[in-house]
């Protein structure tokens, strides 16, 4: 099975699926795609998966100040108690 955690050392942004995904959300897209990653029981959500500029994806959309993608990880069992303190 493939890792959904995969990083992508694509010009050292090493960014995950999801990173890629929130990256998108502030133009309308991947929401569904976001949601979906969520869901899967691999997902890593934790402070250790981080890009290239040392932030998870909940930071990334925290930064953005995407409500609706703050909104799903909200709803996300798996986040850690640090990072559900910013949302």
């Amino acid at each position: 099975a493939m890792d959904v955690n995969i990083i992508d050392n694509l010009e050292y942004l090493e960014k995950t699926a999801l990173h890629y995904a929130v990256d998108y959300s502030p133009t309308g897209y991947c929401l569904e795609a976001i949601e979906l990653l969520l869901q899967h029981p691999d997902i890593d959500v934790s402070l250790k998966l981080k890009d290239g500029s040392k932030q998870t994806p909940l930071e990334c959309a925290i930064e953005y100040g995407n409500s609706d993608v703050i909104n799903l990880f909200k709803t996300h069992t798996k986040i850690p108690k640090e990072l559900k303190q910013l949302i």
